[in-house]
């Protein structure tokens, strides 16, 4: 191609590349003119315009307790960072695991500090520091006594004021010194602001008096470089876990707070009227939940509350009763008391699932080392023509059995409305360089109205 064509070809491609662009230029200008503008919709203050119509106001909401992960461990994840920082006040180096040479401790130790009181003064209410006229001085003298201390929450109450405004009354101690908070969430600028425990006061809110804990009308919270939060979002399996293993390790490490977290009625039922009575019932339970871990649960809403039946490896079940995030109760067994989840089980269950349901009850009752219960789910002529009292039918189960067991059956039949079990009782102690161990063994089980309702009958071997 000689040098005049190659000319060509190029004015050519750049003309029309001249005329594409002022093509999509004039179709811009058109789409332009054609548009509507969009006006923002101020979600934020029709939100109140509206309540204004149907004449609702702030004051309508009332306090509830938190019942919502998310919510809650946002304004724990809140308080934890306010400690933080308040531990900034007067912590030694040890204390804040610095790692400073002798000579930039004191200068190291300073700046932490001025980094904690710039915190403190960005997250307190405007209206907080303006009332109590808050300066360095009134930020340490309120909160010196807390420093260096771990914060458990006990109680926390959470107001609805808007659609965007969320307000939490916070209760709470340091180590056994109730001290308080409130915080207000703007949801729409994702900010917040605390108020310490003196408003609490001043204002007389206390947690025996929901109609004391009312909104502060607050309209939005200014954002700063201190007072913003990102929403937590706990997954269902997180809590759950969070319920078992720290339960878990109260049994094993601090029985009386185990003691006082147990439901009054199942108290009474189980007959834990003490705590030596309690120590007696979770005994075995203290040495082997090191191996007993969370195998399976399931969170049920009822009339209330939620309850979460937890199940370990065991078998052996822990159920929470949840009236709120930070308040429950335990009961250390499904065949105590009704369990919502567990009769539900049961009453959808097919006969053959009936029966063997209440077998599995029997089974708890042996890995729970609740001989008494076991013993009286026994059929009563069964009862009589082979063991006398408790005591015998404990050291049969002993000798027999073993510490935890498992009983998987390889068929079951009905005769005269009875279910008749065949398979084998195992030991679920098992460990890896062990011999497994099991003996055959059949059931005989007559189901009733409930998982709780049944007798049972067994092959007795030689005693």
């Amino acid at each position: 191609m000689d040098f005049k064509k190659r000319i060509i070809i190029i004015i050519v491609c750049l003309l029309l590349l001249v005329v594409l662009l002022l093509l999509f230029v004039i179709y811009k200008g058109k789409n332009k003119t054609g548009d509507v503008e969009e006006v923002p919709v101020d979600l934020y203050n029709s939100y109140f315009d509206e309540r204004e119509r149907q004449g609702i106001t702030e004051n309508d909401a009332v306090a509830q307790e938190e019942d919502n992960a998310n919510e809650y461990f946002t304004v724990e994840a809140i308080i934890k960072s306010f400690n933080t920082n308040v531990n900034y006040l007067g912590s030694s180096a040890k204390n804040l695991n610095l790692f400073v040479t002798k000579d930039n401790e004191q200068r190291i130790l300073n700046e932490y500090k001025e980094r904690g009181y710039k915190y403190i003064n960005n997250v307190l209410a405007s209206s907080y520091k303006t009332t109590y006229s808050v300066n360095n001085d009134y930020i340490y003298n309120a909160v010196k006594n807390n420093i260096g201390k771990k914060y458990t929450i006990t109680d926390m109450y959470a107001v609805d004021d808007s659609a965007y405004i969320n307000t939490y009354f916070v209760y709470g101690n340091y180590e056994g010194n109730e001290f308080n908070f409130v915080v207000v969430l703007d949801r729409y600028n994702y900010t917040y602001e605390i108020y310490l425990n003196n408003f609490l006061k001043d204002r007389e809110i206390s947690k025996n008096n929901l109609n004391s804990m009312k909104t502060l009308n607050i309209k939005h919270v200014e954002s700063n470089e201190n007072n913003t939060f990102q929403y937590k979002n706990i997954e269902e399996g997180q809590l759950v876990k969070m319920y078992y293993e720290e339960y878990m390790d109260l049994i094993k490490n601090d029985v009386n707070k185990a003691y006082s977290l147990v439901n009054e009625e199942y108290k009474q039922k189980r007959k834990l009227s003490s705590i030596d009575d309690f120590k007696a019932c979770i005994s075995d339970r203290a040495e082997d939940y090191s191996y007993r871990g969370l195998e399976t649960y399931s969170v049920t809403k009822c009339d209330g509350y939620t309850e979460i039946v937890c199940t370990d490896v065991s078998g052996s079940r822990t159920i929470f009763r949840l009236k709120g995030i930070s308040n429950y109760t335990t009961i250390l067994d499904s065949y105590t008391m009704s369990i919502k989840a567990i009769d539900e089980e049961y009453n959808n269950a097919d006969s053959t699932k009936k029966a063997a349901l209440c077998l599995n009850t029997f089974i708890e009752c042996l890995n729970n080392k609740d001989y008494e219960a076991a013993y009286n789910y026994l059929n009563k002529s069964f009862r009589e023509n082979n063991f006398k009292n408790v005591e015998e039918f404990k050291k049969y189960a002993n000798n027999l059995w073993f510490n935890v067991n498992e009983y998987v059956y390889d068929s079951a039949k009905v005769q005269n409305g009875d279910y008749i079990f065949s398979g084998e009782m195992s030991n679920k102690e098992f460990f890896e360089g062990t011999d497994s161990q099991s003996i055959s063994q059949s059931f005989v089980v007559k189901s009733g109205t409930t998982v709780r309702n049944f007798e049972l009958s067994f092959e007795v071997y030689d005693k």
